[in-house]
């Protein structure tokens, strides 16, 4: 369906917006600065203990008021909340990234709090009675102060704010015969909770036959005192660990716009990807554009060979129909009929290679794809998938137009590209615009999802691919095949492994005879070369996301490069996600470093026309670069691009005193690109030579701010 139609785009699942900012918060605090704080507090009672020799004390220096002291600095202020809620934050995330199971942290959670609230009411229980924290330690009374009778030796409690002996008679000790680790109530820290250091009173006494010094004693006691308090309290703490634990497996974190789900949040929506249907079915540009194209198509239900012997023989499960003219059939519907009928009307029918998508384990996914060959050059062709089912009835998914290439060299045709994909308005209005100039095909340059590498976050690619059929279907029907590169977001950052993108490599497959491996994420190279007749040369390469510059991938360039040479193919473009002519401050210096002394000098020798960088989240155009300066002869590579296909811009200074820039904008666009055409697509050049390429950077509005005619 056509976007002329102004279908909403699909509804997004519900998000648990800005989710992971409080935890983050939190435990950066907790980490950063509660953690550090107390351990000076730790090392300075230390160094206070060791510093003081207390000869002659009354009390047995074999053991401290160290521990009760530290456990005090947690009951007494905020910051002992603050403690529970970070640990308990700290246990959520362990759960959402699935590194416990969800009930082991409601367990800890649970115990956590209610522990907590129960050491509160403990030490409020302990300062009724003229108790703080208190520790036991054994007491040597001089002779003067022991009655008849009694030990020369007893336990005493020493609190921590105030000290106070209980024994079963009366004691009476001077401050002054305490160490000085015991007079220490707190270290306040400079927020003014406390006093850094309070002297004990000059005597104190606590009379009574059982004092509350014992901790399970004194817990028992704080608990049952406060039993009206403890109960409900208990229980919103435990509902509250069920629920945010529960909730929290399977976290998928989308950025571009931002919203955090989980595996809970996801169940009250339905799947774009519905049994028994084709879910998303679309093209990819293969080796040679002309002659060939690759299309894919995704369902929930795994592709069934039937009984029927005929079948049997194809080894026929899924499958691509496809002909020069159009063919009405119901779409996802469940047919029973003999598929030769389908089939002859057709007049083709290609067998599809499946394979699983071990990622997604919410629900079941299979990726098939057909390689289509021996097409003719610059013709409409008519696709439509399908697969058999287990009862032996088959389903049908939508059909879609397509176009090949010119194959002669000097044919006309037009593509757009652009990186840094969203999903908001700015993003589907220059969709709209892309497809509005009928382009033959569109060059992704990374960043495409931003599932961030998140094998939770499959429905974002579901609202992806639902968006790109949806507007990305020109005004004549057509859809837009694509040739991608790949960008940090689809793996977990730069420098990843191929096995650290998830989707990408499952779910593009842009070279022809790729075999059904269900390791396809990481065996697919993420660098290839493709056709477009013999006019051009287009190498889709891997910025240093998952395979290093040099190396494989350079020789790769060299070999196509020459083999361009050889065969006399005019034009030829390279596409990428990180610059290496970025026109503000470069964020990671050793990729383009690298583009720099292996890439660049391959493309000055070999002439290559443009490369279309990505990844700044801005519009820049570069000079003609040749041999890494200025061209002085008017003939050179043109960097273009900086990718911002909607994404929000990073508000960053662009320089334009780098001694390359030509122009730079802090805007959305996507670049028009139309080649051996007399006029480009949105009218804004006229070409001086037949085999003029032009380039035009537009708007979301559909507005031309910026256009460069290049002559090969």
């Amino acid at each position: 369906m056509s976007h002329h139609g102004h279908r909403p785009p699909p509804e997004m699942p519900i998000p648990v917006k800005m989710f992971m900012l409080p935890m983050v918060i939190i435990t950066v605090c907790i980490v950063f600065v509660w953690l550090p704080i107390n351990l000076f507090i730790a090392f300075r009672l230390i160094r206070e203990r060791l510093r003081s020799s207390h000869k002659g004390s009354p009390l047995n220096e074999s053991r401290t008021c160290f521990l009760p002291l530290i456990a005090r600095v947690y009951r007494e202020h905020f910051a002992y909340w603050f403690t529970i809620a970070g640990v308990s934050f700290m246990i959520v995330f362990a759960v959402a990234f699935d590194k416990i199971p969800w009930h082991v942290g409601f367990v800890f959670i649970s115990l956590l709090t209610v522990m907590g609230l129960a050491l509160k009411l403990r030490n409020v229980h302990l300062r009724e009675r003229g108790l703080a924290t208190c520790c036991f330690v054994p007491f040597h009374a001089p002779a003067a102060t022991v009655s008849k009778g009694e030990p020369t030796t007893t336990s005493i409690c020493v609190a921590v704010d105030q000290p106070h002996i209980g024994s079963s008679t009366s004691i009476d000790v001077k401050a002054s015969s305490l160490p000085t680790h015991c007079e220490m109530s707190t270290l306040g820290y400079s927020t003014g909770f406390d006093d850094i250091k309070k002297p004990a009173p000059a005597s104190s006494t606590y009379k009574g036959s059982s004092p509350p010094c014992g901790f399970f004693g004194s817990l028992r006691s704080g608990i049952r005192r406060r039993l009206k308090i403890f109960v409900p309290f208990a229980i919103i703490f435990v509902t509250l660990a069920f629920l945010l634990t529960m909730a929290a497996p399977g976290i998928c974190i989308e950025v571009n716009p931002v919203a955090v789900s989980t595996a809970y949040s996801r169940s009250l929506q339905p799947s774009l990807c519905q049994p028994m249907s084709v879910c998303h079915s679309y093209f990819t540009v293969p080796d040679d554009l002309s002659t060939s194209m690759i299309f894919t198509f995704q369902t929930r239900d795994l592709p069934i060979v039937p009984a029927a012997p005929e079948h049997r023989v194809r080894n026929l499960a899924g499958f691509c129909l496809f002909s020069n003219s159009s063919h009405p059939i119901p779409t996802n519907a469940t047919i029973t009929k003999d598929l030769s009928q389908i089939e002859a009307a057709y007049g083709t029918l290609v067998v599809a290679r499946t394979i699983k998508a071990d990622e997604i384990t919410e629900e079941t996914r299979f990726v098939s794809w057909c390689d289509v060959t021996n097409l003719q050059p610059n013709s409409t062709y008519h696709f439509r998938a399908g697969y058999f089912v287990r009862s032996g009835a088959f389903i049908l998914g939508p059909e879609r137009k397509v176009r090949t290439a010119p194959s002669d060299r000097n044919g006309s045709y037009s593509f757009v590209t652009g990186g840094d994909m969203s999903m908001d308005e700015s993003n589907t209005k220059l969709l709209v615009q892309s497809a509005r100039s009928e382009p033959l095909f569109a060059a992704v340059g990374g960043d495409i999802a931003y599932d961030n590498a998140f094998s939770t976050c499959y429905r974002r690619w579901d609202r992806w691919f639902a968006r790109w059929n949806e507007y990305m279907t020109t005004p004549q029907g057509f859809s837009v095949p694509m040739v991608l590169s790949v960008g940090n977001h689809e793996a977990s950052g730069f420098f990843a492994q191929p096995k650290d993108s998830l989707y990408y490599n499952t779910y593009f497959p842009q070279q022809l005879g790729l075999p059904a491996s269900p390791t396809a994420n990481e065996d697919r190279l993420a660098y290839h070369a493709h056709r477009i007749g013999n006019s051009t040369l287009f190498m889709s390469l891997d910025s240093w996301v998952m395979t290093p510059m040099a190396g494989a991938q350079t020789d790769f360039i060299r070999d196509q490069l020459v083999l361009a040479e050889q065969q006399n193919v005019p034009v030829r473009f390279a596409m990428y996600h990180a610059s290496l002519f970025p026109a503000k401050e470069d964020e990671f210096p050793i990729i383009s470093e690298d583009g720099l002394k292996h890439w660049e000098p391959l493309f000055s020798q070999y002439k290559l026309a443009a490369a279309f960088e990505n990844h700044y989240h801005l519009y820049k155009r570069t000079k003609l670069i040749q041999q890494g300066k200025v061209s002085e002869s008017g003939h050179g590579t043109l960097y273009i691009g900086d990718g911002s296909w909607g994404i929000v811009s990073r508000n960053s200074a662009i320089d334009l005193t780098k001694w390359w820039m030509e122009t730079a904008q802090d805007v959305a666009f996507v670049v028009s690109v139309t080649v051996n055409a007399p006029t480009s697509k949105y009218g804004s050049l006229i070409a001086e030579t037949p085999s003029d390429i032009m380039f035009e950077a537009i708007g979301v509005d559909g507005e031309v701010f910026d256009s460069w005619r290049q002559s090969t």
